[in-house]
């Protein structure tokens, strides 16, 4: 799949596999019109990541083998030599390298580090790293940011915020029983460290652990809680609202209907300050596609308003961004791709989308920044594909 970026200039970049070599990585450069240049070789590896600051320094950062890589590109100019962020020892692995920048055009690159498996009687020790680099600088050494596995972005004023997925086990080897157990935690601090917490969110088990920031430095955590691991991944979506310099909610439950059908929570917070939530719910238990969008939203505090539906009955791959200015695009395929935008005063409203149809349960690649979103999906030929295009006010 093609990974994308834009800036708030309307500034693009697009990563993808070359066809002949899927581990070789081909990046390409795109203007505001969604015009993109001839695809540059970065390096070679898999799991790649992107972003674009708005001072148009461009970041791709990979696994390569059992090391974390990432190329920096200022704007105008070509991606430098790749640089080595970590390297895996033993029987330790690296994988799903995330880079993230902020309006100062700092960035981080944050990955898992794993040892061990899931097994009964294996232990398993999973945690969040990071490395940070300051506008104009290099990246500094790698640090630990929590034990599990999460997302890690920026909130607005540069802190870094991480919510996991803290998994745990004990118990014996087959047919001995063991249990095992999953909660949400949300760590912040200084890019440089120190790091605050864990703050645990959720009883167990918990999966999918979303997050979201917004005005006032707030911070939204959303994820369901299954029944079972068995019933991943299918649950309540529940949600908490806080702050890296306050306390955090008790979880709030979304309005779903059916919490036995309900998956993929997906969230952004509105220019009021509300976080509004986005999941799907089965149309039949069976089922693997028909699941309508819902979506609700609420204020920190408050149990959610009425939930609406967003998009009707075969509904697959959805994704949302937010704006940075308390906008959120959202974009799914019915077939053909179809977008929708969020505001505080009108809530979702259909807007264009790419013309194409994505391939089923392919995932679609969505990124957002100011007046600009940038969609990327390979289409119902294999072909790979991206679409730049500016949001209406």
């Amino acid at each position: 799949m093609p990974q994308v970026a834009v800036n708030r200039h309307g500034e693009s970049i697009a990563e993808w596999g070359a066809k002949s070599d899927s581990q070789t990585i081909l990046v390409a450069s795109g203007d505001a019109r969604g015009r993109f240049g001839r695809p540059e070789r970065v390096g070679r590896g898999y799991a790649a990541s992107v972003a674009i600051a708005d001072d148009g320094t461009a970041f791709v950062a990979w696994v390569q083998g059992r090391a974390v890589k990432v190329a920096v590109r200022p704007r105008g100019r070509s991606f430098g030599a790749s640089r080595t962020l970590a390297v895996s020892e033993g029987k330790a692995s690296v994988f799903a390298p995330v880079v993230n920048v902020d309006r100062r055009a700092n960035a981080l690159v944050a990955w898992a580090a794993r040892r061990g498996t899931a097994a009964p009687g294996d232990t398993l020790v999973e945690r969040v790293d990071m490395a940070f680099r300051r506008k104009g600088r290099s990246f500094g050494a790698p640090m630990t940011i929590a034990a599990g596995t999460g997302r890690v972005v920026f909130d607005e004023d540069g802190r870094v915020v991480a919510a996991v997925r803290l998994y745990a086990q004990s118990g014996g080897t087959f047919p001995i029983p063991f249990a095992s157990a999953s909660v949400a935690q949300v760590v912040s601090g200084s890019p440089r460290g120190p790091f605050v917490g864990p703050v645990t969110l959720s009883a167990s088990p918990a999966y999918d652990v979303r997050v979201a920031t917004g005005v006032g430095a707030r911070v939204g955590v959303a994820w369901e809680s299954a029944f079972g691991p068995e019933s991943d991944p299918y649950g309540p979506i529940q949600t908490s609202i806080g702050s890296p310099t306050a306390s955090y909610e008790a979880p709030v439950d979304a309005p779903v209907a059916r919490a036995d059908r309900a998956f993929g929570p997906l969230v952004a917070f509105g220019a009021n300050g509300e976080l509004v939530t986005v999941w799907q719910e089965k149309v039949h238990p069976s089922s693997f596609s028909a699941a309508p969008l819902y979506w609700a939203a609420r204020r920190p505090g408050a149990a959610f308003g009425p939930r609406a539906i967003l998009a009707g009955a075969d509904i697959t791959q959805p994704a949302l961004a937010s704006t940075g200015d308390g906008r959120a695009v959202m974009t799914w395929s019915f077939g053909s791709l179809r977008s929708a935008l969020y505001r505080s005063a009108t809530g979702f409203h259909t807007i264009s989308a790419p013309r194409g149809r994505a391939q089923r349960f392919r995932a679609i690649r969505l990124a957002a920044a100011g007046d600009f979103a940038i969609v990327g999906w390979r289409d119902v030929n294999g072909r790979l594909r991206a679409a730049v295009r500016k949001l209406p006010r």
